[in-house]
């Protein structure tokens, strides 16, 4: 299995690559059923040429690339909705239907558990704590008990408990629930950006089957005309009733009609299979 990781150098897309080397070179064996080979890793310096490759070749996407907390929405729509659908666009290209894990969603789910992690804060801490202990001295010019009576005699023992109530930490932890409510916001929108651009992409493919689908059916009445009226111009000229240069406007416009049905009818079929794609289906012509 060949794996991209988009934003790879986050420390997310960090995190996971390491997880995943692991994993391919053996030192790990929490994932023995998984097969990887190559490990794609894409970043801002990474070159459009480089995200076209690793798209014919991948398996698998983890798109971990975005951005969270941009200065201003130009750049959110950019890093996040922009890429979202040049990798779309670069999958499709190469027909290819490798799974996309798009951060988006696993990222909402973590800041929901970041921000009940941060409200756990509040809430008053019981501990419990114990532990075992001996000791041995030695005292100069005076007689100490043996090695092992000491370690007997000195042997002790304890357990405690404590509670902890917060009451207050300098706001602390309302700045932490905060934060991670502000990241969760940040999640959510980024991942319903996602939901927008696959949507377009999708809409867009729709759209794009309906135009061809009406060009086909024109193209083809098109194509009929120009070949009756191509037949009877050929049938005057053998009769002498046609000159050499109306037989050859009229041969001219049959082919040029030709050949615009058969680019209309390949187009539609493209068109109709691409929306069978999104379905989950193949491209098969």
């Amino acid at each position: 299995m060949n794996i991209l990781v988009t934003g790879a150098k986050g420390m997310v897309g960090t995190a996971l690559c390491n997880n995943l080397k692991n994993i391919r070179d053996g030192k790990t064996k929490t994932r023995p059923a998984l097969d990887i080979k190559e490990i794609y890793e894409y970043d801002l310096d990474s070159t459009p040429a480089e995200l076209d490759e690793y798209c014919q070749k991948a398996d698998f996407v983890f798109n971990l690339a975005g951005v969270n907390r941009p200065e201003n929405p130009e750049d959110f729509m950019k890093g996040n909705f922009g890429f979202a659908s040049d990798l779309l666009n670069c999958l499709k290209k190469h027909n290819n239907k490798a799974t996309i894990m798009l951060s988006s969603s696993i990222q909402v789910e973590a800041a929901k558990v970041s921000v009940a992690k941060a409200k756990g804060a509040y809430l008053p801490t019981l501990s419990l704590s114990g532990g075992i202990g001996t000791n041995y001295y030695t005292t100069s010019n005076v007689q100490s008990p043996s090695f092992g009576e000491q370690l007997r005699n000195n042997f002790s023992q304890y357990i405690g408990v404590s509670l902890n109530v917060p009451i207050f930490s300098r706001f602390s932890t309302r700045n932490a629930v905060r934060g991670a409510e502000l990241n969760l916001r940040n999640s959510a929108l980024q991942l319903e950006s996602v939901k927008k651009s696959l949507y377009k992409e999708i809409q867009q493919a729709y759209y794009n089957a309906l135009t061809s689908q009406s060009r086909y059916a024109s193209s083809r009445e098109s194509s009929s005309s120009a070949e009756q009226y191509y037949q009877m111009i050929e049938q005057k000229y053998l009769a002498g009733k046609a000159g050499i240069t109306d037989y050859n406007d009229a041969k001219n416009s049959y082919l040029k009609a030709k050949s615009e049905f058969l680019q209309a009818r390949y187009e539609c079929l493209f068109q109709t299979e691409l929306l069978d794609f999104y379905k989950g289906g193949e491209i098969v012509f």
